[in-house]
Parts: structure tokens; sequence; C-alpha cells
């Protein structure tokens, strides 16, 4: 993973959004005096091969006072993400990625494709990339069935 410094006029014309507060601060949070901001790139595409995603029906609930809070299956699975993604991501990219999800159900039908993504790039953020909104593209597929269940995502940076 390479680091390249650039004016955050650069990183505007290049159409990488960065909240106003981060655009003066490197990945580490630190305050840079000359006013750019360090470019966390991938060189080359990275695998993940994660556990089943809870659906996205199942990732939150609400408390007796009103508050919606996570389940605890979406925390088991937020944590078992962030360890297997700290192992490949030394720190979140910065620049717009591509992903792709196989996911293989534990039996049958599964997931249907649209209650993957959520639970998957949420438990990413901050890990794999600062934010979910840097995911221009985002493929999903299904893969066979194997017992348990499995998600295998890939993240590349995103070319037009």
């Amino acid at each position: 993973m390479a680091v390249i410094r650039m004016t955050a006029a650069a990183v505007k014309r290049l159409g990488v959004q960065l909240p106003a507060e981060k655009a003066t601060k490197d990945v580490r949070g630190t305050q840079e005096r000359s006013g750019t901001v360090s470019e966390v790139r991938l060189d080359s595409a990275r695998t993940l091969t994660l556990p089943y995603p809870p659906s996205t029906n199942n990732m939150f609930f609400t408390t007796p006072t009103g508050h919606r809070a996570k389940t605890s299956k979406a925390k088991d699975f937020a944590e078992e993400v962030g360890k297997s993604a700290r192992i490949v991501f030394s720190q979140p990219v910065t620049v717009p990625v591509e992903v792709s999800l196989v996911f293989h159900p534990k039996r049958g039908l599964g997931l249907d494709c649209g209650n993957v993504e959520k639970a998957v790039l949420d438990a990413c953020t901050g890990i794999v990339w600062r934010d979910d909104s840097q995911v221009w593209r985002l493929v999903i597929e299904r893969g066979a069935v194997i017992p348990g269940g499995r998600l295998v995502m890939v993240v590349k940076a995103f070319e037009r």
C-alpha cells in the first residue's frame, strides 16, 4: 500500500469525497501544516474471506427506550470482519474503491442479494476504507452453498 501526499485541491480534482473536517488531517489524525492530505491507495486487489453476514433485517433492534441498537449478531460479525480486515489492510484507503462480494449461503437460497452489503460495508468502515461512501462500484454475486456459509470480498481501486 503506497502513501501519496496530495494537496486538498488535488484530492478535490480527483473527485475523492473526504469530510471537510478531515481535509487538512493525515490518516493518523495529526494536523498537517502544509495543507496536504495523506492519500492511501491500493496497489493491487485485496481479497478477504469473511463469515456469512447477518441479514439487514437482523442487524438492528429497538430498545425499550425507543433507540436503535445493533444486535449481537451484527456486533459479532463486525468484530470478525475487523480481525480479518486488519490482517490485510494496515490502514484505511482514502481513494474510491470497487468491491466484489460473492456470498455462499449456508443452505438453500440464503440471503437475497439486497441483504448482504449493509453489514459488510458498515463493518469495513474505518478499517478497509474511511467511509463506505468511497465504494463507487459494488458487485454482488451468489456462490455455491457451503455449510456454515461464507462471504468472499475483493477490494480494488476504482477506475473508470
